[in-house]
């Protein structure tokens, strides 16, 4: 009985390493659930980050070969911060897609694998934040680069997606 009354008790000096972990996460919580929209995105006029921007396929798919020639041709550091946010945006899209059961058969195509493939190989989650050091996490262990205003990986919010638009222009997948 006097052992679990120790164990009880409050540390005397300073804190345990539970309770400064706790402190810690709690802060961070306090944190995302005080800005306006989840972990630290600005709300700057027009800014929904609940809304995705629509593009066509053929549009999503040239998007998708300058990125890959991009990643294929030059280092990390070489590319414009506003090809590193369409790279974002393709790779949020592709992933996420294919973790939803009702489009599972979206973009398995060669080249959105190819891009995924490539990001892996180049080490794009591990080498972005070196490129952009000042990144906050994001919900599902992503990343969110304030310099940027878009996060990748983990489980993005809508407006660092695309909407692609998969029936015009003759296209119809089913999926």
């Amino acid at each position: 009985m006097e052992i679990n009354r120790r164990l009880m008790e409050r540390p005397k000096i300073g804190m345990s390493y539970v309770g400064t972990w706790f402190t810690a996460m709690t802060l961070i919580t306090c944190f995302a659930l005080a800005t306006t929209h989840g972990i630290a995105q600005t709300n700057s006029a027009g800014f929904n980050p609940d809304s995705s921007k629509s593009i066509s396929v053929s549009s999503f798919d040239s998007l998708v070969s300058n990125s890959i020639v991009l990643l294929k041709t030059k280092d990390l550091s070489e590319i414009s911060d506003s090809n590193h946010v369409n790279i974002m945006l393709c790779l949020n899209t592709i992933i996420f897609t294919i973790r939803n059961p009702s489009f599972k058969n979206r973009f398995t195509d060669d080249k959105y694998q190819r891009l995924v493939r490539l990001s892996e190989e180049k080490g794009y989650p591990r080498n972005i934040i070196k490129i952009y050091q000042k990144w906050i996490p994001n919900m599902g262990m992503g990343f969110y680069f304030p310099k940027l205003k878009m996060e990748v990986y983990g489980t993005p919010r809508a407006y660092a997606m695309f909407n692609v638009r998969y029936f015009e222009e003759g296209y119809v997948k089913l999926g």
